[in-house]
């Protein structure tokens, strides 16, 4: 439950249904497998750092994050000791995942009515709008933001690609489509990855297993997590300095145990980027934003270790507490089985370049942004681009199996 891919010691991989040897992404990976390879009508997930985004954008389906708190926690499992958890900054939330955008839509009505606020007493009562959810999603014009690069991880190139052949379909379609800088977004990746990491030494998931071994996979990461707090800014010297590596040595800064005070900082910091971000948003007048559904393609199983940093584009917007979809564009043309990233020579660079082969058929998609507590509106901004591609010809791809 900590990283981009779906497999245990149980029942081993789940696979992708587009190759077998990729992974259908994560936590919420079997889900998005099962809805792609038309097992399941519908899914629910939970995104913490986008496992309902990143299954969807893997297997070429719609998925959808909303506010937090506006879908109710109840019987939700947290991999924690005696499922608790006391980390409330960057919260899970629920949310549906669907082969179109009216399938998120349904669930969405479905779970914001009277019985689930009689049934979860925690929960505001805000009842599913749907004409908001309809008078967006017939809008003869929106104002549309985007950018193909968040600041913190390249692009692979079908991934940029869908981004701006969804800015072309829009523009046909009569909208408008700005470009967005996005400025606090490299900012906020890295305070999310230090609020999730403040407890150090990957405590809260060794506590929560129990005494069971962790996984191999995560050995990395504990790893990492583990470095002691005096050798963090040596290792990032070295690795900014001396190997030309700013990335790797802003990650080794941002995952280390932090105290009460050290989390405050960091908290106000993560406060004043989304305010900041909130309101470039509201003076460029955007009723959404696009971006990168992800980084790259689907990736090997086992190489999310290394590539779990490509999530930096679903990361943020769980950090900054923002609804977020995913829709599905295109696939992976043959052309485009490379990577490139010159500003970060890093290993996880180096993964990506790599991992990149063999990708030619995979899915990619983009990823629709609104603002907190609007979901109708962001869904019906998600209706709007899903129509807007099928009209410049765009067809949802489907699985060999499916």
């Amino acid at each position: 439950l900590m990283l981009p891919e779906t497999f245990n010691a149980i029942y081993g991989n789940t696979n992708n249904p587009f190759d077998l040897s990729r992974t259908p992404g994560g936590s919420s990976g079997g889900e998005g497998a099962l809805v792609a390879a038309c097992g399941s009508p519908l899914g629910l997930g939970t995104d913490v750092g986008g496992s309902i985004r990143i299954p969807a954008v893997f297997n070429g389906i719609c998925g959808f994050k909303p506010t937090n708190d506006r879908l109710s926690y109840k019987g939700i499992s947290v991999p924690r000791l005696n499922n608790e958890s006391g980390q409330r900054e960057v919260k899970s939330s629920p949310g549906p995942l669907g082969r179109c955008v009216a399938d998120l839509e349904t669930m969405m009505q479905a779970m914001c009515c009277e019985g689930v606020y009689a049934a979860d007493l925690t929960l505001p009562p805000l009842p599913w709008d749907r004409g908001a959810y309809e008078a967006a999603a017939a809008a003869p014009k929106l104002r549309f933001g985007y950018y193909v690069h968040d600041g913190w991880f390249a692009p692979s190139p079908a991934c940029e690609r869908a981004v701006l052949e969804t800015v072309e379909a829009l523009r046909a379609a009569g909208h408008e489509v700005v470009p967005f800088e996005p400025t606090e977004l490299a900012g906020g990746v890295q305070t999310f990855l230090a609020i999730v990491a403040a407890d150090g030494n990957f405590r809260g998931f060794v506590d929560g297993i129990e005494g069971e071994e962790l996984h191999p996979t995560y050995s990395f990461l504990q790893a990492v997590a583990c470095i002691p707090g005096w050798l963090r800014p040596i290792i990032a010297f070295v690795q900014r300095r001396l190997l030309g590596q700013p990335r790797l040595a802003k990650l080794v800064l941002a995952g280390g145990g932090k105290t009460a005070h050290e989390y405050w900082q960091t908290i106000a910091m993560r406060d004043r980027l989304k305010k900041a971000f909130l309101a470039r948003y509201e003076k460029a007048g955007l009723d959404a934003l696009l971006c990168p559904g992800l980084g790259v393609p689907p990736f090997s199983h086992g190489k999310s270790v290394k590539l779990n940093q490509a999530c930096s584009y679903t990361f943020v917007y769980n950090n900054f507490n923002l609804p977020a979809g995913t829709v599905p564009v295109t696939t992976v043309k043959p052309s485009e089985q490379y990577y490139r990233d010159d500003a970060n020579p890093d290993s996880i660079t180096s993964t990506a370049i790599k991992d990149s082969a063999s990708t030619a058929g995979l899915p990619v998609g983009v990823q629709v942004v609104g603002l907190p507590w609007r979901e109708e509106r962001c869904l019906g901004a998600m209706k709007i681009v899903e129509g807007a591609l099928r009209a410049a010809g765009h067809v949802p791809p489907t699985p060999p199996s499916a």
